[in-house]
This record gives C-alpha cells, sequence and structure tokens, in this order.
C-alpha cells in the first residue's frame, strides 16, 4: 500500500506526493524480504532442484504480470478513445507511437525478464522491480545448481558474483538493477541470523544494513528521484523509513502466528503482488474519468484491491496446485517461525508475498 501511496498523487489535488518516496523505500524492503524468503525457499524446498526453483518463480511471476499488461494496454487505449490527447502525460509520459509499435508490445511482453529492453516504453512501469527480483532468481538458481555438488562452493560463486555486480554498480558499469545487491544480501544474513544465530551472520546483517542505508542516501533515492533535489529531511525521512521496515521484519522473525492471524496474513500476502502491478490501470482509468480530488484517491484503494482479488482468484489460484507440485509440499504444511515473517511483514506495506516459494 505504502507503493499506492506515492502513485495517487496522480489522480490527487495538486502537490509534491512523490518527495517522501514511500513507495520506493518499501520496494526496497521488498528486496531485502525477498532475500530472506528465497534463501529460506532453497535451503527447505528446493536443495538440489534449480529447474524446480525457476520453474515456480515463473509461474509466480509470469501469469500475473501478463494480467497486468492487458489490463494496462486496455486502459490505455480507453483513455485514448475517450480523450484522445491524452497521451503523453506525468503518469503515462510516452506517445502513442511509442507504446503501441511492434517493437515495444514485443518489449513488453518479455518485460519483467532482465537484460532486454532495459529502454522500451512499458505498459506497467512497475516492472523494473520484477526485472531486479528475476536477475537475483538467475542468481540463487545458479547458486542451487552449484550446491548439488559442493554448498561452500556455491556461496563462494554467489558471494563473488553479488561483489562484482555491486562493484559494477559503485562504478557506474553496467544495468543500475546491480545497486540493490545489498538488500538482497541483508535479506539472506537475516535469514541465517534467524535459523543458524552466530557472531559471523550478526556481524554480516549489521555490516549489510549499513550498506543498505549507504546505498539507498547515496545513489539509490537520487535515481529514484534524480528530478528533485532531496533535502536532508528528506533523507533522514528515507533512512528512519527503511530503519522502521527492517525492525518490523526483525521482530517478525520469532513471532508466533495464531492460525486465524496466519490465515488473514496469507490472504493479505496473496494480494500484494497483483496489487502492486495492477494499481497502474487503476490510476490510469482514475485519471480519465474521475477529477483530480481526495475523493479519487479514496477510490483507487479499494479498487486496486478489489481488481487485485479478481485477478488472483482467476490466475493465481488455479496454479497454486501446480506450484505446491513442483515444490513438493504446500506452503502451510511448513509452519515454524521463519514463515511468518514473509506473510506477516505485509503490514509493514511492501509487496511481500510476491516471492513466496
Amino acid at each position: 500500500m505504502l507503493v499506492i501511496v506515492q502513485h495517487v498523487g496522480h489522480v490527487g489535488p495538486k502537490a509534491d506526493w512523490g518527495s517522501w518516496a514511500t513507495g520506493s523505500i518499501a520496494v526496497l524492503m521488498f528486496f531485502t524480504l525477498s532475500g530472506f524468503v528465497m534463501t529460506e525457499a532453497a535451503v527447505k524446498f528446493y536443495r538440489g532442484r534449480p529447474v524446480a526453483f525457476a520453474m515456480n518463480r515463473f509461474l509466480r511471476i509470469a501469469p500475473l504480470y501478463v494480467i497486468s499488461l492487458v489490463l494496462s494496454i486496455g486502459a490505455i487505449l480507453l483513455a485514448l478513445r475517450m480523450a484522445p490527447t491524452y497521451l503523453p502525460n506525468d503518469l503515462v509520459p510516452y506517445t502513442g507511437a511509442e507504446l503501441f509499435s511492434r517493437g515495444n508490445l514485443a518489449c513488453n511482453a518479455i518485460a519483467f525478464m532482465p537484460g532486454p529492453c532495459d529502454n522500451a516504453a512499458f505498459f506497467v512501469p512497475y516492472v523494473w522491480a520484477l526485472r531486479v527480483e528475476v536477475l537475483f532468481y538467475i542468481v540463487v538458481a545458479a547458486a542451487v545448481f552449484i550446491g548439488q555438488w559442493s554448498v561452500r562452493a556455491a556461496v563462494a560463486v554467489a558471494s563473488l558474483v553479488a561483489t562484482a555486480m555491486f562493484a559494477c554498480a559503485i562504478i557506474g558499469f553496467g544495468p543500475s538493477a546491480f545497486s540493490f545487491v545489498p538488500y538482497f544480501v541483508f535479506g539472506i544474513a537475516l535469514y541465517f541470523v534467524a535459523t543458524k544465530p552466530a557472531r559471523t551472520s550478526l556481524v554480516a546483517s549489521v555490516a549489510a544494513f549499513l550498506l543498505c542505508i549507504w546505498t539507498t542516501v547515496a545513489t539509490v533515492m537520487p535515481g529514484f528521484l534524480s528530478h528533485k533535489t532531496i533535502s536532508f529531511e528528506t533523507s533522514v525521512f528515507h533512512v528512519a523509513l527503511f530503519s522502521l521496515l527492517t525492525l518490523v521484519m526483525v521482530l517478525l522473525m520469532n513471532a508466533r502466528v495464531p492460525r486465524f492471524s496466519k490465515t488473514i496474513d496469507r490472504k493479505i500476502g496473496d494480494l500484494s503482488y497483483p496489487i502492486y502491478l495492477q494499481q497502474y490501470a487503476i490510476l490510469v482509468l482514475a485519471s480519465v474519468f474521475l477529477p483530480q480530488s481526495y475523493w479519487t484517491i479514496a477510490f483507487v484503494f479499494p479498487a486496486a484491491l478489489l481488481i487485485a482479488w479478481i485477478t488472483d482468484w482467476v490466475a493465481e489460484r488455479p496454479l497454486r496446485l501446480v506450484r505446491d507440485a513442483v515444490r513438493g509440499q504446500k506452503l502451510e504444511s511448513s509452519t515454524g517461525r521463519n514463515s511468518a515473517v514473509k506473510r506477516r511483514t505485509n503490514r509493514s506495506g511492501s509487496v511481500t508475498e510476491h516471492m513466496s516459494g
């Protein structure tokens, strides 16, 4: 929901809604949580099974992305029909020719994959986070593959790759996705703090957290807000919000969750990914059919929740049986303190359950 808070300024009264970048910070926390959960999944479900890991990641990401792509294309086409001069604008900053060229449509079809089409006119602009996430999945899958023969070699290779990526980000070489490495590493370190507490994992998690703070202030947020001047107060807010979300995650790592709360949290988590993607279509339609007002803002939140529930029911629920079969068990059967983290941290506002094994 923090992501929507950042974006509703497009349909609300004129104001600088995006300056505090609550959604951007929430996505950074999502990367941290992803590092935690994917490490847990690799250890508990996919040891020696890289193909199964990759297949389940694809089944979770691709179908809902395709639905969000269709919804966004439909929303923009409807907007153009209602208002032929709708494009370009602050919400959809491209011309119709740029969006609907054959090459751009082809790029959008595979936009969740990292690498190609970095400069495409995305129908779902928030897909950048998926591209970063899938890059991390590739590294994890490679580590799982190597781990079939040597766990130490897998850890060494993954560490070397992560270090090289971040070094490239610091010197300005390679894709911008490399700059998000510290957040995933922080999540991995927290997983080992939660499961195998030791001085090494604790020191690594503290070091990774401090590196995340530095990265947030020095590189990531200036990149997100390149068109704005970031004040000292804004930077303090970014650090405070990321620290608060981290604290929530750490506190929940050992939380015992009542059964009824697990059910609620699971449902919230299931909807977080479709909400993240499909809010854009709602924002486009609201910008065309509704006046810029607080009432429109109030409409966007339940509308995004409703469309997320519908698409989850249509696409994700039928696939859960397939994903359970690939995984080898239901997620519900994997109980314990760590599974509570990925469900309950949704209340911090990040887009979490998108990563469930």
